[in-house]
């Protein structure tokens, strides 16, 4: 059983923070380990989006946090100890293809809470539309959805217009009728799977 908490992206934009912390770490008592898995970012820039992410996270806690930086040399052994995998936004089909290199992934997260923004969230359903391609991809599958992050967000014309976004839900629903989950800038969902 795992625990996913899907965000729609920028978590820690607007009020919701707080809120999604707590979530995150409502399940975790003695071992509060987070694992920032950030494999939807070029290498380069995982540093800089794990510091990042730290220090958002840290912000709206005042418990003892242990945080790591999935890497893979260091993926299974940080898994297993971290009760919270952390998987931030970015390119969901290149994190998508690094965690499909580790074999029993699935078996790896059980028993943790898995949250993921935007990309993160992504990679976690049965499909999604690729924002930047508006190419509707499969995920995991390990929530039974088609998901859309940054819900009706177009980010300065760099993500789907208004009016796109009823052609993306047509093209989600020709591929999959199972239910779309639309979500936006901060809003988050917790299924038990």
């Amino acid at each position: 059983m795992k625990r996913l908490i899907l965000i729609g992206g920028m978590p820690w934009s607007g009020s919701r923070g707080r809120a999604l912390v707590e979530r995150m770490l409502s399940a975790t008592t003695s071992n509060q380990t987070i694992a920032v898995c950030g494999f939807a970012v070029p290498e380069a820039g995982r540093e800089a989006v794990y510091d990042y992410q730290i220090t958002q996270i840290q912000k709206y806690s005042d418990a003892e946090l242990r945080f790591v930086l999935l890497t893979r040399d260091n993926f299974v052994e940080q898994s297993k100890q971290a009760s919270v995998i952390y998987i931030p936004g970015g390119d969901p089909v290149v994190l998508q293809a690094e965690l499909n290199r580790q074999d029993g992934l699935a078996e790896l997260w059980d028993g943790k809470t898995i949250a993921g923004s935007s990309a993160g969230a992504d990679v976690l359903c049965q499909n999604y539309v690729h924002l930047q391609t508006k190419r509707v991809e499969r995920g995991m599958g390990w929530l039974d959805i088609n998901f859309l992050p940054h819900w009706q967000n177009n980010f300065e014309n760099n993500f789907p217009s208004a009016s796109d976004w009823d052609a993306i839900i047509a093209s989600l629903r020709e591929v999959s009728p199972l239910p779309v989950l639309g979500l936006s800038e901060g809003e988050f969902a917790e299924f038990i799977v």
